[in-house]
């Protein structure tokens, strides 16, 4: 949703009715705010351990194909905002991917709104266990972090119901010479 998924349709050949017509995260895409402001909360531990949460609903990686360079699809445009909304509230405080050890997450999800209040309190604390999958989830997660994401072998995944959606990240550093 910021400014370049704009021209990158307006590249793509769409013309400025159609960009109009788009929406992400219901939305006007021309409309929608940049996301460069994102207040996320980043914590340096003298342990080498890097904490980040990241406000906002997470969003597993949708299956891709050769046509979404060109056709673009809404859950792949929403995927790519939510990818440059994450890597804006990080910034460069990350280490390169040889360097971490292992990288936990725990993904907040609020419950719908059209659960009861009762089902809704209840829910809170427990397993999310629907989707998006976990291991979807990680794969978003690392491929927006990391570009060379393969040297990173171990961590923890959790998805958990609670009042306000956000992804909160636990970078481990190597701690070997």
């Amino acid at each position: 949703m910021s400014r370049s998924l704009v021209r990158q349709a307006r590249s793509s050949g769409f013309t400025d009715a159609q960009i109009a017509r788009m929406s992400v995260g219901g939305k006007p895409l021309a409309e929608a705010a940049d996301l460069r402001g994102t207040a996320a909360t980043i914590v340096v531990s003298p342990n080498g351990t890097v904490r980040i949460t990241v406000p906002g609903p997470p969003m597993g990686k949708p299956r891709m194909t050769q046509r979404d360079k060109w056709a673009k699809r809404p859950v792949v445009l929403r995927y790519r905002a939510w990818c440059d909304r994450v890597r804006a509230a990080v910034g460069d405080c990350l280490p390169d991917a040889a360097l971490v050890a292992e990288v936990n997450w725990t993904a907040y999800f609020e419950p719908p709104k059209s659960w009861s209040k009762k089902r809704r309190a209840s829910a809170i604390g427990t397993i999310h266990r629907s989707v998006p999958d976990r291991d979807n989830l990680d794969k978003a997660i690392l491929d927006c972090l990391w570009r060379h994401d393969s040297a990173i072998g171990c961590g923890t995944l959790r998805k958990l119901w609670d009042w306000s959606g956000r992804l909160e990240i636990e970078v481990v550093l190597d701690t070997l010479p």
